[in-house]
């Protein structure tokens, strides 16, 4: 077997460690949008990161493009906050786009997936003494998996 010539998974990035040891703000840096943020919780479906509610100018819902469509057609870098503590579905839908995929369809809309788009994802492993792990087939997509750790500048800043 020879080894791959290139990185297969490159549009994920996991940024982990304790609250405060920069990891949100290593990851808005690399944004191309500064806005271009997702707080994840668990109530969220892949459906609530792809579009946004609105109504049209006669009053009538409709959804338009969110931060994640749009991220995936304009080949962008996209912030999820807290993507750990999206459900097992939503992990399961992350899997299929951080892969080589070039289109998936949502609502009956075909999304493309441009070139440079990627997610940073930021987690806290445990909060308030419980563990939320990603699951192993979404870390096997990552490209960088980064740990932030609190150093004695940071500790002493927090005392303060």
């Amino acid at each position: 077997l020879q080894s791959p010539k290139t990185i297969i998974n490159k549009r994920l990035k996991i940024y982990y460690g304790a609250q405060g040891t920069g990891k949100t703000t290593q990851a808005i840096d690399e944004l191309d949008d500064k806005s271009n943020i997702i707080v994840c919780n668990a109530a969220m479906d892949s459906n609530d990161m792809l579009f946004d509610f609105d109504f049209d100018k006669d009053g009538k819902p409709v959804f338009r493009p969110g931060k994640l469509y749009r991220a995936c057609e304009e080949g962008k870098k996209i912030l999820l906050d807290e993507i750990n503590l999206l459900n097992d579905e939503v992990l399961r839908f992350l899997q299929g786009i951080t892969d080589n995929k070039t289109t998936f369809t949502a609502k009956g809309h075909e999304i493309h997936v441009k070139e440079g788009f990627m997610i940073i994802g930021t987690m806290n492993l445990t909060i308030n003494g419980q563990v939320f792990p990603l699951p192993e087939p979404l870390i096997d997509r990552a490209s960088v998996l980064k740990e932030f750790t609190m150093d004695a500048s940071m500790l002493e800043a927090a005392l303060m």
